[in-house]
């Protein structure tokens, strides 16, 4: 069943809260939602959330931002490798998240590595906002592999949406090497 014409579904903030190594998987492929036009999508799986990236753009945001959380927290020393948590338990479960966004475009992003001393919970945990989304990552091996996942994807992304230059750059030294030589680039 659809939804009535003219309604609209917003979300103002999504908040998760994980620990743990996040199980990951990065996907490329071809769709034709919406409007019929045939577009390339890396999908992004890290735990139980699920993002659609409609462009490069938006996957650099998300792995510019979680390789900069993992230096930083690294680098702080707050948080543990692997925190407690018992999944299930409110409170205490931090692997509870199931969500699937679709972005395009850089959103605004954040990060911060917070101690005991200043968390509202006495918990340390980095802080990782990416748009709306935002996530807290209570132990190292969270942030690790997540981090991971999102170089992943923007490996997959920049197979998916090639640099421009790039392939000027390419064919520009190709055409270099045929005028000085006479002989093709081996691949």
């Amino acid at each position: 069943m659809g939804a009535p014409v003219g309604s609209r579904f917003e979300v103002s903030q999504i908040h998760a809260v994980i620990a743990g190594p996040q199980p990951s998987a990065v996907d490329a492929h071809i769709t034709t939602r919406g409007d019929a036009q045939i577009r390339d999508v890396v999908t992004v799986m890290s735990g139980s959330l699920v993002i659609y990236c409609l462009d490069a753009a938006a996957v650099r945001a998300f792995a510019r931002t979680w390789a900069c959380t993992l230096e930083t927290a690294e680098g702080a020393r707050v948080l543990p490798e692997r925190a407690g948590h018992e999944p299930g338990i409110p409170g205490r479960d931090r692997n509870h998240v199931g969500v699937i966004l679709r972005v395009q475009g850089t959103p605004v992003c954040a990060y911060n590595v917070i101690p005991p001393g200043a968390s509202s919970t006495g918990l340390p945990h980095a802080r990782v906002q990416v748009g709306r989304l935002v996530i807290e990552a209570h132990d190292l091996a969270a942030v690790r592999s997540t981090a991971d996942c999102w170089a992943a994807a923007l490996s997959t992304a920049e197979r998916v949406w090639p640099d421009p230059d790039a392939f000027t750059a390419t064919e520009n030294r190709a055409r270099d090497l045929i005028a000085r030589t006479g002989r093709l680039p081996k691949n």
